[in-house]
């Protein structure tokens, strides 16, 4: 039920007046070219056509740095040069995704602290727990929000006005 009310309330490239998403839909999320990325971790449970959506979104923004919250077992492979960032040694980083099992709000505080000017935080199946991506997507750090219904991606960009977008995978 849920899935069918975000279709309803989706869009695709042609309702998104932002720039910024605008840009990030056509060129990564609807583009055909796939980027070659050595250095994701694929999680378990998707579709391909998911994974590769989050592939090319890593790609696309050129993420070096990332801190994955997830459990051990959460990945079904690395590929060369994929690491878990121990968050003791960094506080500055390009991404940050949080899996839906550990999709609690201090763990969502911490990793806005994480994130770099440029940064983003990719919540995995943020609808397993509405009442919760509710809530931070009402938080002051979250300015652009683009809901995929699979990945919820927030981009703290203080140059932008708060904005949501549901955009079709």
């Amino acid at each position: 039920m849920q899935y069918l009310k975000f279709l309803l309330k989706s869009s695709n490239a042609h309702g998104v007046h932002s720039p910024f998403v605008y840009d990030l839909v056509t060129k990564c999320f609807y583009n055909r070219k796939k980027r070659k990325l050595s250095n994701i971790l694929l999680p378990k449970g998707f579709k391909k056509k998911h994974l590769e959506v989050l592939n090319d979104m890593l790609s696309y923004f050129d993420v070096q740095k990332a801190c994955f919250f997830v459990e051990e077992t959460h990945f079904v492979h690395t590929l060369p040069n994929t690491r878990l960032i121990d968050l003791k040694s960094s506080f500055s980083e390009d991404l940050v995704y949080v899996s839906n099992v550990n999709f609690k709000l201090e763990i969502i505080d911490e990793a806005f602290e994480l994130l770099n000017e440029k940064g983003i935080l990719i919540i995995e199946h943020p609808y397993k727990k509405h009442s919760m991506w509710e809530k931070v997507k009402s938080n002051v750090k979250a300015q652009v929000i683009v809901d995929t219904y699979f990945f919820g991606i927030i981009f703290p960009r203080e140059i932008q006005a708060k904005e949501t977008f549901c955009i079709r995978l």
